[in-house]
């Protein structure tokens, strides 16, 4: 099942591009720009063919196209794959995202060029082939992996069909793997939404269904679920901000619906554990097919938090034993709140499963509520995550059973 293609974005006159830009092909993608003046020497041509245009916003646009020049990626990175398409036979598709960049501003100073530049490749990141500026109508290009959808396409596409348990285990494990090379290079996200999670499917599979629990012996029937395999690319690095540089940091980064608490009540410092509360999220959207957050606005958003996961507390609970309970408490956030005039309101959390296919892996479910913390400090990083039970039990279980997907793991 191919992913629908993406709606109002329809296909552009097939026009061959041929622009001379810099820096030469030739230069090392880690070299800063050599001088503008040297641009007609051979190797600043630049030739595509622009087939489709795949997103127009107010920054700027990607559209797709047919690479005709050479291609200079860093070491390591995928080859650029020539594919019989639609298009035609032989077709060396990239996305290619172009920026118009302002007076005065350096080139140096793009953060995604910047997060693309210093990012080792890795299978789930998007591939990052070319970069060039052209000074005429000050604009900057970046040639990127083409990907067939994002995962909000994959949302709607299922018109409600849930996906099966295999598929889920890859989707995140996919997209946990991307987001950990990120964080393990020292920079967080920060607009991690599934529009920026790309999508390309490669046909269908059986998965054998995975067991909800432990001790469940589900998979020895041999029951099994067809659905689609995926590969999972993460994308759009613009908001991307080093971990541990120095504040403050805007509040305006994100959808509302994907904004940690901490973001929404206007904190001016976080972490990467930002980025952790977004993939929690992220995994609810997978298991529902519709948002766990809907805000209208931001004190709506509050209020989605409160309604689902109960108030926050000031002071942690006292247990039958008289040791403290780490639940919900969150004495930053009573601060932050203070500091914006809003009270938060007393509310009971719901019984979390509740919201759920009874047929979800409990453990899959407490990674989730996990993720979900109000404190940052409590939430699981990249790393432990991929650690957690739920990761190891189904990453194995699919590696075991559907040996086609032992890539994503890699």
């Amino acid at each position: 099942m191919a992913l629908p293609p993406p709606p109002g974005l329809p296909l552009r006159p097939q026009t061959r591009t041929e622009v001379y830009a810099i820096p030469k092909i030739s230069d090392n993608i880690q070299d800063l720009p050599p001088d503008l003046d040297r641009r007609d020497e051979l190797g600043f041509l630049r030739s595509y063919t622009t087939l489709k245009s795949l997103s127009q916003g107010p920054f700027s646009t990607v559209t797709m196209c047919d690479w005709h020049t050479a291609l200079r990626p860093k070491p390591n990175t995928a080859p650029l794959v020539e594919l019989p398409t639609r298009f035609g036979a032989g077709t060396r598709l990239i996305a290619l995202k172009t920026f118009t960049i302002p007076d005065g501003q350096d080139l140096s100073s793009v953060r995604e060029l910047e997060v693309l530049r210093i990012l080792p490749p890795h299978r789930n990141i998007i591939p990052f082939y070319d970069y060039f500026y052209t000074p005429q109508d000050r604009k900057l290009h970046l040639a990127l992996g083409a990907m067939e959808g994002n995962l909000y396409h994959l949302f709607k596409a299922r018109k409600g069909r849930p996906f099966a348990g295999g598929l889920v285990s890859s989707i995140l494990h996919q997209t946990l793997l991307g987001l950990d090379w990120l964080h393990s290079h020292s920079f967080m996200h920060r607009d991690l939404i599934p529009e920026n999670i790309l999508v390309t499917t490669l046909g269908l599979i059986d998965y054998e269904v995975v067991p909800v629990t432990p001790d469940a012996q589900t998979s020895a029937d041999g029951v099994k679920e067809k659905d689609v395999i995926v590969i999972i690319k993460l994308c759009d690095f613009g908001l991307s901000r080093q971990i541990g540089s120095v504040g403050p940091y805007t509040e305006y980064i994100t959808t509302r619906w994907y904004r940690a608490p901490e973001i929404v009540l206007f904190g001016p410092h976080y972490t990467a554990a930002v980025d952790m509360w977004a993939f929690g999220v992220i995994a609810a959207e997978v298991l529902k097919l519709s948002p766990l957050f809907p805000g209208k606005d931001q004190l709506d958003q509050l209020r989605c938090f409160f309604s689902v996961l109960g108030s926050p507390l000031e002071e942690p609970p006292i247990d039958a034993n008289g040791g403290s309970v780490n639940g919900r408490v969150w004495p930053a956030g009573f601060a932050l709140a203070r500091a914006t005039g809003f009270e938060i309101p007393e509310v009971a959390p719901v019984h979390f499963p509740s919201l759920f296919d009874p047929a979800t892996p409990t453990s899959l479910l407490t990674c989730i509520q996990e993720l979900l913390a109000y404190d940052s400090d409590l939430r699981p990083t990249s790393r432990v995550c991929l650690n957690h039970p739920y990761f190891l039990d189904t990453v194995s279980h699919r590696q075991s059973t559907t040996p086609i997907l032992l890539s994503d793991s890699d």
